[in-house]
């Protein structure tokens, strides 16, 4: 199991606990008081991976604006991705990009 699998609540009542055994004091206070300093750093570490992660990763965009049927497995489609548009080719040997056209139109609902 993995600091960023956890919960917050699970990590807050971690801490807590070890706060708790700080209070009494002695040497168990002293590796209460280490194991909540790697308690909080890791929590900090998974909490901004995380962001960072959720920062990175946007789904692109592809919308088939068009699609034209040439033959039983054959055709080609108008695609508008990040503002450009393209025409494929599609069919059993895979997609193929056959020109680019100028930028993509806004859609109207």
């Amino acid at each position: 199991m993995s600091v960023g699998s956890l919960r917050p609540a699970a990590l807050l009542a971690a801490g807590a606990a070890l706060v708790a055994l700080a209070v009494v004091g002695g040497d168990a206070a002293n590796f209460a008081l280490r194991a909540l300093a790697v308690v909080a750093i890791l929590g900090l570490a998974a909490a901004a991976l995380r962001r960072r992660r959720a920062a990175t990763i946007a789904p692109l965009a592809v919308y088939v604006t068009e699609r034209h049927v040439l033959g039983r497995e054959t055709g080609v489609a108008v695609l508008a991705a990040e503002g450009r548009r393209l025409i494929v080719g599609y069919g059993s040997g895979g997609v193929a990009l056959l020109t680019e056209l100028g930028p993509a139109q806004e859609h109207l609902p």
